[in-house]
């Protein structure tokens, strides 16, 4: 007992020795270091930390921001003068977004009654499953939902107008913070917040180079490949620096409308929930029938895969020339940023869809052309060197398969010309790829974008 204590009584001595070192340390370091040294000393340090802090930041700030547009335009806001006045045709007629208020919306009983609690208490089972304990977005048709769904958002007749036989009724419930990415629909979209709040980024569909949206026949189609809440996509996507757009926050009791093909970025700001009602365009209906005509090249027998594919190739060089002058494609606009010269628009057409849809996915091997693999199929590259291009015009020059390719090409020129100004090239560069991969291998279409100048040198003059 006695030897512990004079052991602790010992350690403690042992401390007092080591830390009257310590002062007598920190006592010469202080002497050393003159009173002016150590206020610059003092300064520094507050200054490296200033520092530190603006960086993190600057960094968390950069990391919230998204793309920088050119121009941010507001939506226009009209308010009924009755809840109960038509405005469908209207806004379909004006073509523009618009948001509506005291409409016929504010008549459901959806809009008083439906909230996250509410709607808890109703959709105990979905399709025949239990709703999940917390769900961060849920959509769904309202009438897999039941009947009184529907009959909470009646009176919706003005909403269903544009086209009531051909039109879906949708409802959206969202958690803070969830987002859909920039895509676009072909339908009249009439979108009606009832619950919390909603940003929407809007874009005309004329801005679809800046965007990047993924081809035509890809899974991930109508969908932009630049993400426009990524400041790190302006680098990737060049582009973008060039766009143009609507925002809006929609408040409970807001009703939006968005034209066909208008791109949109959506952002719950709080748990939100909405209904929208999509209706069959006559944009749409007229691309149905573009894309329910025969090719030509099925009227005729052609001998060989090969001179088949060169037929269709030629054939997309057709359509692009004879709808590209009715529509008068420019030779140039703000998206050629390499001012590269282009003989006619519809190279520069081409050109722009290669690089829009295309060029960044191969550049990223996500597409792989199928003349590389192992399986040794055609090479989209069908124009370059070869003499064939020439025979499938003089086959129309003499008459052999002149009929079914001219009724084709005008048929397509008439429907084209019937699609708006804004729309047209987004419509058409879809059927395009379409037309393309009749000819040439699926996994070829983006080479023959690219290359599409091979092809339309044999054009006649």
């Amino acid at each position: 007992m006695a030897s512990t204590r004079k052991r602790n009584k010992s350690t403690r001595s042992d401390k007092s020795s080591i830390l009257k070192g310590r002062e007598e340390i920190h006592e010469a370091k202080s002497s050393v270091i003159s009173p002016e040294c150590q206020i610059y000393l003092t300064l520094g340090g507050a200054f490296l930390f200033s520092c530190l802090c603006t960086a993190l930041i600057w960094y968390v700030f950069l990391r919230e921001r998204g793309i920088e547009y050119t121009t941010i335009h507001t939506v226009p806001v009209i308010s009924l003068p009755d809840q109960e006045a038509p405005f469908a045709g209207a806004a379909i007629k004006n073509g523009e977004p618009l948001i509506i208020r005291n409409s016929i919306i504010n008549k459901w009983h959806a809009r008083k009654l439906w909230s996250p609690r509410y709607l808890r208490s109703k959709l105990e089972r979905l399709d025949g499953n239990p709703l999940p304990g917390r769900y961060h977005y849920l959509t769904s048709d309202i009438d897999q939902l039941g009947e009184w769904a529907f009959g909470d958002v009646e009176p919706i007749d003005e909403l269903l107008s544009p086209n009531p036989s051909r039109s879906s009724i949708n409802v959206w419930i969202g958690q803070p913070n969830v987002i859909a990415h920039t895509h676009y629909d072909g339908y009249h979209n009439f979108y009606a917040q009832l619950y919390g709040t909603k940003k929407f980024t809007l874009l005309r569909p004329t801005q679809w180079p800046g965007l990047y949206p993924y081809p035509f026949l890809h899974p991930s189609h109508a969908q932009a490949q630049v993400n426009l809440s990524r400041l790190e996509d302006a680098k990737e996507f060049p582009l973008s620096s060039r766009l143009e757009v609507y925002e809006v926050t929609l408040e409970p009791g807001d009703l939006l409308y968005m034209p066909p093909l208008w791109f949109h970025y959506v952002e719950s700001l709080s748990i939100s929930i909405s209904v929208n009602v999509w209706t069959d365009s006559e944009q749409s209906i007229l691309m149905e029938k573009a894309f329910g005509l025969p090719l030509p090249l099925d009227q005729v027998k052609w001998h060989g895969e090969h001179l088949r594919a060169i037929a269709g190739s030629m054939l997309t060089v057709s359509l692009v020339d004879r709808v590209c002058k009715a529509r008068e494609c420019p030779l140039t606009d703000k998206y050629n940023i390499n001012e590269t010269e282009f003989k006619n628009g519809g190279q520069y057409f081409m050109f722009k869809l290669w690089q829009g849809r295309y060029s960044k996915l191969m550049k990223r091997n996500e597409i792989h052309s199928s003349f590389s693999s192992k399986n040794g199929r055609r090479n989209s590259l069908l124009c370059e060197n070869s003499a064939l291009p020439s025979l499938f015009f003089q086959g129309i020059s003499q008459n052999l398969y002149k009929a079914p390719v001219e009724e084709y090409l005008t048929k397509i020129t008439r429907l084209m010309m019937k699609l708006p100004r804004d729309s047209w090239e987004l419509w058409f560069g879809n059927y395009v790829e379409f037309v393309a991969a009749q000819s040439v291998d699926l996994l070829d279409v983006g080479l023959f974008l690219k290359h599409y100048d091979s092809c339309s040198m044999h054009f006649p003059k």
